[in-house]
């Protein structure tokens, strides 16, 4: 997972593709990491306007990216979250996590799309794309 770095305003971000599941662990964390690190990183961005489908253990890794973020002195915002995204975030994980509306235009600018990287979960999942949203 590669993550294109612009940090004009101290913000970075990651864009998130279609699909966050377990799979993507490994990569998400190894992306995250040099963020947390980078003194110039004030706030730390995840892009979910293209985001279709994610597990639970999609939304434990980004709780546990806020807290690691929280103890960095750093803030994390989830952008735009997609319709189906917004309804697994429901009230209560909204408001544990800033949540920001932009439009596409506007995020465009200094992300690139993660993507799952080969771990210890990589190719134990049957079908990659829900045939229907499930809470």
């Amino acid at each position: 997972m590669v993550t294109n770095l612009s940090i004009p305003s101290g913000a970075a971000r990651i864009a998130m593709p279609n699909l966050f599941d377990f799979t993507m662990y490994h990569g998400f964390m190894k992306s995250c990491t040099p963020l947390l690190n980078n003194i110039a990183v004030r706030e730390i961005e995840v892009e979910l306007s293209a985001l279709d489908y994610l597990d639970s253990f999609a939304l434990d890794m980004l709780m546990l990216l806020k807290e690691r973020a929280i103890s960095a002195n750093k803030s994390l915002s989830l952008i735009s979250p997609s319709i189906p995204v917004t309804r697994v975030l429901g009230t209560h994980f909204s408001e544990m996590f800033n949540i920001k509306h932009t439009t596409v235009a506007q995020t465009n600018d200094c992300e690139s799309p993660c993507a799952a990287v080969p771990g210890r979960y990589a190719g134990e999942r049957q079908n990659s794309q829900p045939s229907s949203w499930h809470m």
